[in-house]
């Protein structure tokens, strides 16, 4: 089953491996095999069941594809989100925390500095 067919409709339905293919014929990249995985652990995009053959509905493929693209960025560093720049900052806090906490493991039981 090739994914050769440029004119159908948004209603089409389409086969996991086809449903594949367009998409990444279509600048979004995903294999079938994600696509399974994700229809097993969730994440992916709405399908159908027809008998034992999944069908994705190409409208809401590429919806589902749209809507995993991030905002346009200028620069490698804009990845970072809000929350993750907070996890950045909450694991360095927690690593000048540690250092104090360590202090005692530098000092003999009793009291005195280790060499």
């Amino acid at each position: 089953m090739g994914s050769d067919r440029s004119n159908f409709s948004t209603a089409s339905l389409l086969r996991r491996q086809e449903c594949a293919e367009v998409l990444t014929n279509h600048g979004f990249p995903v294999s079938a095999k994600t696509l399974a995985t994700m229809a097993t652990r969730g994440g992916g995009p709405p399908f159908h069941k027809f008998g034992r053959a999944v069908l994705y509905r190409w409208a809401d493929a590429l919806t589902w594809a749209q809507a995993r693209l991030r905002a346009p960025q200028s620069t490698a560093s804009e990845h970072l989100h809000v929350s993750d720049k907070q996890v950045v900052g909450r694991a360095a806090d927690r690593v000048s925390q540690e250092g104090s906490a360590h202090a005692p493991y530098n000092e003999h039981p009793s009291g005195s500095k280790a060499a």
